[in-house]
């Protein structure tokens, strides 16, 4: 059960993206500024912290009240579901 638990949490989709000089200058400014060291758990913390704030907003109220409840989050670069 621990290693079927363990291969969810696998990244195993690979994403990626492209910037300008201008956003490339700004993103290393920023981690040297900031002393960020792994710049893809940055950004991979951004974009899903990102989604997770819209989702929040943007939650219907058509789900009954277990649904209501769930809470989602991102803990140590993972994202959990807590009830």
């Amino acid at each position: 059960m621990a290693k079927r638990l363990a291969d969810n949490f696998k990244r195993k989709h690979k994403q990626g993206f492209l910037f300008n000089a201008l956003e490339q200058e700004a993103l290393d400014a920023y981690c040297k500024k900031y002393k960020v060291k792994n710049k893809s758990q940055f950004m991979r913390e951004l974009v899903v912290s990102t989604i997770l704030k819209r989702f929040d907003t943007d939650y219907p109220s058509l789900f009954d009240q277990v649904e209501r409840r769930k809470h989602v989050e991102y803990i140590q670069g993972v994202l959990a579901f807590k009830y």
